[in-house]
């Protein structure tokens, strides 16, 4: 099925305003400047996601009313990035507010993220290992059924992992 020009741009300028909203909200959540990231070069360069100044962190961003889960985490693991960087893919849920919206992200990687504690010097050498063993297919087939399986959260609730694991500066107390 192919669309108009029209449609095209319409769709893009909705994935754009989508990046957007993903940045702001990861940015007052998590304290750190996020923004969209801008593809520069042709369409050969490698996709660094979708959102930029993330630390040890690659994201894609997707407004569609349909959901292709296995393609979207696939195109997510061949995205530019260290092979430490903790992927996620947060799809836009219409109608809902930004808090609400989905994040998909390999089963494996929850093990490390809430079970760490962040002021752990070896915490972040944990995370890095995981998101090694979980981008890598592993010869064990148990291994890929269970820790690669897309596993689907609010995005309030991972910015909340994120934050315990210790990616961003939370708010001060006294601030709130």
């Amino acid at each position: 099925m192919s669309i108009s020009s029209a449609q095209a741009r319409a769709n893009v300028a909705r994935g754009k305003e989508a990046e957007r909203q993903a940045a702001r909200f990861l940015t007052v959540v998590l304290g750190a400047k996020i923004v969209r990231a801008i593809r520069t070069g042709h369409r050969g360069t490698a996709d660094p996601g979708d959102l930029a100044k993330l630390d040890g962190m690659v994201c894609s961003v997707k407004d569609s009313e349909r959901v292709y889960i296995e393609q979207w985490m696939y195109e997510l693991d061949q995205m530019d990035g260290l092979d430490t960087d903790v992927r996620f893919l947060i799809h836009k849920w219409r109608q809902h507010p930004v808090v609400r919206w989905h994040v998909y992200v390999r089963a494996g990687i929850l093990v490390p993220l809430l079970t760490i504690d962040r002021q752990d010097e070896g915490a972040r050498a944990l995370i890095d290992f995981w998101a090694v063993k979980i981008l890598w297919k592993d010869t064990d087939p148990l291994f890929d059924q269970v820790l690669r399986t897309p596993v689907r959260l609010d995005l309030g609730a991972w910015a909340t992992i994120l934050l315990h694991a210790g990616y961003g500066d939370p708010i001060p107390e006294e601030a709130l």
